[in-house]
């Protein structure tokens, strides 16, 4: 277990020295997220996270980096990880919409134009804190690399492979964090048409355990589309499912949806929301948020 760890670790951060061949392109996300569930709790835990991404792409590469910086009011302990939604847009294969992001899935991260999850990513540790507690500071910041394959077999069908490593910047006594290194591998399949299009991905979560949790390596998957609403608008639905982190947990499920808009060259502005469909999600999470896209130099 440890080399696979070691393995997916090289190939994260061996990325950084990929030849520059094609022009780069950047990206920057921000905004708010608001999340409110019990997570199995009697008291109900609140969280308003402010998600911080950049990437940057150049060709069928992408390489980006993410924090959230939260405000948790409640006892769950609850550890958000920021992650692209489902469905591309960096596939080249001629829809400039693409999907943009679901906000809210806390599942799969490939290729997608917005900042991606926040509140979706619930960590289900047992560790149950004061229900008066209010705590404020950044979370466990991510860091993942993709390699895109376009156009497959000459259709509008792509893949995008991507590897994540979670690193413990939150701090975990005060349940801003999980205090581990987690690993995460993803596969995306979809059809990027010129007027919508489908994907489902699926990948595989590896986590360290801590002094108090033996926390379990697990799977996740999602599944949704989008669809062009006039020239600037993009929705979009993602269905999501992952395993439980403990042994007898209950596995997170949720239903997301998003509205995507363009407002100038470079802007858009992204209003999502998501529904938990058990008691290890939130029971409700809406977002806004604002992304800038640079021109390819």
């Amino acid at each position: 277990m440890k080399s696979t760890r070691i393995t997916m670790m090289t190939a994260v951060t061996g990325a950084f020295i990929a030849p520059v061949t094609f022009a780069a392109q950047f990206q920057f996300a921000t905004g708010a997220e608001y999340s409110r569930g019990s997570y199995g709790e009697l008291t109900s835990t609140e969280a308003l996270v402010v998600p911080l991404s950049f990437k940057v792409s150049v060709g069928h590469f992408s390489l980006r980096a993410s924090v959230p910086y939260m405000g948790v009011r409640g006892p769950a302990d609850i550890s958000p990880v920021i992650e692209d939604g489902g469905g591309s847009d960096s596939s080249g294969s001629g829809s400039n919409s693409g999907s943009g992001s679901s906000g809210t899935s806390g599942s799969s991260g490939s290729g997608s134009s917005g900042s991606g999850s926040t509140s979706g990513g619930v960590d289900d540790t047992p560790t149950v804190f004061p229900a008066n507690r209010d705590v404020h500071g950044f979370g466990d910041a991510t860091v993942s690399a993709s390699w895109s394959f376009v156009d497959l077999w000459d259709t509008r069908l792509y893949m995008d492979v991507t590897g994540r490593v979670r690193l413990p910047t939150g701090d975990s006594a005060r349940g801003l964090g999980t205090g581990t290194t987690d690993y995460a591998a993803v596969t995306e399949l979809g059809w990027d048409g010129r007027k919508g299009g489908v994907y489902i991905s699926g990948g595989r979560r590896l986590l360290e355990s801590t002094d108090t949790a033996e926390r379990l390596d697990g799977w996740q998957a999602s599944a949704g589309y989008w669809r062009n609403i006039g020239k600037r608008s993009v929705f979009g639905m993602q269905a999501n499912w992952r395993s439980a982190t403990l042994e007898g947990g209950v596995d997170p499920r949720s239903v997301d949806a998003f509205l995507t808009r363009t407002l100038s060259t470079g802007w858009k502005l992204e209003v999502s929301g998501s529904a938990g469909l058990s008691s290890s999600s939130p029971d409700y999470v809406a977002g806004l948020r604002f992304i800038w896209r640079s021109k390819r130099r």
